[in-house]
């Protein structure tokens, strides 16, 4: 007959249990690994992948939070119905065949907590693909007549045994319609009184208030798209100032929601260099800036229709000045149904009155830029971008080359006879925002941002801490332009952040 078994002891027992801890590290990590990567084997050649990068810790104040982190992005998805081919000569990813396949795999591929994402149609085709992904959504085009809208999507099945995860509704959401919000109420303006609006765009922004699942609190996050026209700078820099407004306002309406940060993500259609951008970061505005402003405080003739139609008792929606109309879009809407699409080339002379505008008077109740930067000066402080403010401060690999203030960064326009091969980048300086988040053929630009606003109620400000962000393309990567087959199935780059929210 055997010895009997001696009991393992105290030390063997706590050597066992350590083991068993470790292996299941590993085991959660492996899984988290796997959920992170950005394509299963079979879709390797549907996109580039791009890494998570963690940000350096004395930069994000990570240390001091706790929790895990909530990955945002952000994707211009192109809309279908927007395709012309006249816009993105030579590429091979514009008829829907050709692009369903890699939009479907980046749209799910980035490991994302929270998606928020422009330019989305063919709701029939990235509605189950997100489903099936574990996601919850919601859409919103604001207009019956618009061919495309705004989807914000979160994920109700953790992502890795560790990350957070949201409850299967939101708690509240709003759809903001530009054309028609007082700057005063941030309310419907009321018949005798001006929204201040210089031309009908049909923009919208979509806010939901996120609560997580099986823990306290939650995200509110917004998505807009901007109006699009170029030297129509007065009407982004107002909706801008709208849509933060309106952001914080939202948190604020109830209690559940009030000490719940707050993320905005979106196409901003404006670059570092704008107007726009300068106003949401810090609320001063250059020389350049102003000249801007000013150069577009006008009233665009779409104004006095609607006021005429409405005069009349006339109802309907507005007509919106259009792109690409002369030509039919690849398997999109009939022609004449399209909307306006991307940045048009400048005024031939930027001292005359811009196209189809008149000057405004007194009664047209446009804001000035006094009352512009009123407008977006909060009572919280002002607004943080992920990238503008961490991308500089990544561990590994350095960005250094890859910003919008880089000098190597080229040619913005094809139509521009002044550029010179070679020449410094005319915005150089110390910008950190993504060389691009727009690349085709035809333009270059950097128009998509995660916009952080702080905590309410707190002695200083407080904005969450940002962890990870998503690394952009290189140029190299992105040239001659995309939508191009195995790269990119869009003409913008996905743009993605993680953020540890604060605890209530």
């Amino acid at each position: 007959m055997g010895a009997a078994k001696e009991r393992p002891s105290p030390e063997e027992i706590e050597r066992l249990r350590a083991e068993r801890a470790a292996k299941k590290e590993r085991v959660a990590a492996e899984k988290e690994a796997q959920a992170n990567a950005p394509l299963a084997q079979a879709d390797s050649s549907l996109y580039v992948p791009r890494e998570w990068a963690r940000v350096r810790a004395e930069a994000s104040s990570s240390a001091s939070s706790s929790g895990s982190g909530v990955r945002v992005g952000s994707w211009n998805l192109l809309a279908q119905g927007l395709v012309r081919r006249k816009l993105f000569p030579g590429s091979d990813c514009l008829k829907w065949k050709d692009r369903e396949a890699g939009l479907r795999a980046e749209l799910v591929g980035h490991a994302f907590d929270i998606a928020c994402f422009q330019e989305v149609d063919r709701l029939d085709s990235h509605g189950p693909n997100l489903e099936k992904a574990g996601f919850k959504f919601v859409y919103e085009k604001g207009y019956a007549a618009k061919q495309h809208g705004l989807l914000i999507g979160w994920r109700t099945k953790p992502r890795s045994a560790a990350s957070p995860y949201f409850a299967q509704e939101p708690l509240a959401q709003k759809l903001i319609f530009f054309d028609d919000l007082s700057p005063r109420t941030l309310a419907p303006v009321k018949e005798a009184e001006r929204s201040g609006c210089s031309r009908v765009t049909r923009n919208v922004a979509l806010l939901v208030a996120l609560p997580f699942a099986g823990r306290p609190g939650g995200l509110v996050v917004g998505t807009t798209h901007l109006f699009w026209h170029p030297q129509h700078a007065y009407e982004r820099v107002r909706q801008a100032g709208l849509l933060m407004r309106a952001a914080d306002a939202f948190r604020a309406e109830r209690s559940e929601t009030a000490g719940w940060d707050v993320v905005v993500a979106g196409d901003f259609n404006d670059q570092p260099h704008s107007a726009t951008y300068q106003l949401l970061r810090d609320g001063t505005l250059d020389a350049h800036a102003r000249e801007e402003i000013l150069r577009s405080s006008v009233m665009h003739r779409s104004i006095d229709e609607a006021r005429a139609r409405a005069q009349a008792g006339i109802e309907g929606e507005d007509d919106v000045e259009e792109e690409g109309d002369d030509e039919p879009e690849e398997n999109g809407a009939a022609a004449g149904q399209a909307e306006e699409k991307k940045p048009a080339a400048p005024e031939a002379d930027s001292d005359h009155m811009l196209k189809t505008c008149r000057a405004a008077s007194a009664d047209d109740g446009l804001l000035s830029i006094d009352e512009l930067v009123q407008l977006h000066k909060l009572d919280i402080g002002k607004a943080v971008s992920a990238y503008g403010s961490y991308y500089s401060h990544l561990e590994g690999e350095s960005e250094e080359g890859n910003y919008f203030g880089s000098s190597a960064r080229g040619r913005e326009r094809f139509d521009d006879e002044s550029y010179i091969e070679g020449q410094a980048n005319v915005h150089s300086g110390p910008s950190t925002e993504p060389m691009w988040t727009l690349y085709s053929s035809i333009f270059s630009l950097t128009l998509d941002y995660i916009w952080l606003l702080p905590r309410r109620h707190t002695a200083s400000d407080s904005y969450p801490p940002v962890t990870a962000l998503l690394r952009t393309h290189k140029t190299e990567t992105l040239q001659p332009g995309v939508p191009r087959k195995g790269v990119c199935a869009s003409d913008h780059v996905a743009i993605g952040a993680e953020i540890v929210p604060h605890s209530e």
